[in-house]
């Protein structure tokens, strides 16, 4: 297997290959964009609850 594989492309010029020169393909750019920010999200819900659950403990408060 090699990595990284042949005719692999990062999001983001997957995400440009949805733009013709006509026509925009949302369906590809829209699920693009989902799997680009998914990994965000659950870092920041991990982030999030981390620091709830240590505010807790500490007793910072926070605005």
């Amino acid at each position: 297997m090699k990595l990284p594989p042949e005719g692999a492309l990062t999001i983001t010029v997957y995400a440009l290959d949805s733009i013709g020169n006509e026509s925009l393909n949302w369906g590809l750019l829209a699920s693009s964009a989902l799997v680009a920010a998914f990994p965000v999200m659950i870092v920041t819900m991990i982030a999030i609850d981390r620091v709830l659950r240590y505010d807790q403990r500490s007793g910072l408060k926070f605005v």
